[in-house]
């Protein structure tokens, strides 16, 4: 966390078109990043990057379903419901119900068949 704040905070004296790019290879990077079948799912710091706005909250609704659909383990069960739990219930939240409306839906279709586990 600390490399990112530091990354954060030090975007405020690039130049615009610098902190545009910075931000659009940190959000491709991520993107790479949660594609990957190694994956470390770590809810803070995807939070922190979808309350930055680094990560697009649709975008990232939408794959977080497209990969519960076609894989739905249990680490990645686990990782979606922690998320949108945690997104929704921050104080302000950082996103509403209606924004993982399809990683809501797709762990909603994985419980009633029996496929989703106790988170």
């Amino acid at each position: 966390m600390p490399l990112f704040r530091g990354c954060r905070e030090g975007g405020n004296y690039l130049a615009p078109l610098r902190r545009r790019r910075g931000a659009h290879w940190l959000g491709n990077s991520y993107n790479i990043f949660l594609t990957t079948l190694q994956r470390k799912f770590n809810v803070p710091v995807t939070v922190t990057l979808l309350q930055s706005g680094l990560v697009n909250i649709s975008l990232q609704d939408q794959q977080l379903a497209k990969s519960l659909f076609t894989d739905p383990r249990p680490s990645l069960l686990n990782f979606a419901a922690a998320l949108v739990r945690e997104c929704l219930s921050t104080d302000p939240p950082v996103a509403s119900q209606s924004q993982f409306a399809y990683s809501i839906e797709v762990l909603g279709q994985l419980g009633q068949s029996g496929k989703a586990n106790e988170e």
